[in-house]
């Protein structure tokens, strides 16, 4: 297991506990004039290399919740949705300033998680609900997305 993922599963509880809040998140500010004409970059201090790790995070409490489901294991289906909620409107926030050689990949599991929290409803069946996150074009997507580095100078 790489440093990274091991990260990522250290801190998906605290940001569990810390996003469990119903109240929305304050709306981003839209970005200077000057700086919506700059092209997206994999600089480190980009806004999507700076969301990046949050995005990954939740993307793996939200697929990992959702896969108890093939071992039989109830899901809180209110809960679930919530987490996808919080990563899609993040996702969503970062898609304008992705880089080029990952916007593609990025979009793609993005969309996965949309498909996948929107099929969230009691009755549904369990692939309904896996397919769109662990199907072969969307693990693809995710791997892409956790492997990806943010580069200084780029």
């Amino acid at each position: 297991m790489t440093v990274s993922r091991v990260w990522i599963l250290l801190t998906a509880g605290a940001l569990a506990v810390a996003g469990c809040s119903d109240e929305p998140e304050a709306a981003p500010k839209p970005p200077a004039a000057s700086a919506a004409s700059a092209s997206p970059s994999a600089k480190p201090t980009s806004a999507f290399c700076l969301d990046l790790e949050l995005f990954r995070v939740g993307a793996v409490v939200y697929r990992g919740g959702v896969g108890r489901a093939v071992r039989g294991e109830e899901i809180d289906l209110d809960e679930s949705r919530r987490q996808a909620g919080r990563t899609i409107a993040m996702g969503e926030r970062m898609k304008a300033s992705a880089p080029p050689d990952i916007a593609p990949q990025f979009t793609t599991a993005l969309e996965a998680l949309k498909t996948s929290s929107g099929r969230l409803k009691p009755g549904s069946e369990v692939r309904d609900v896996l397919d769109p996150v662990y199907g072969k074009q969307a693990q693809a997507a995710f791997d892409a997305v956790d492997k990806y580095e943010c580069r200084a100078g780029s």
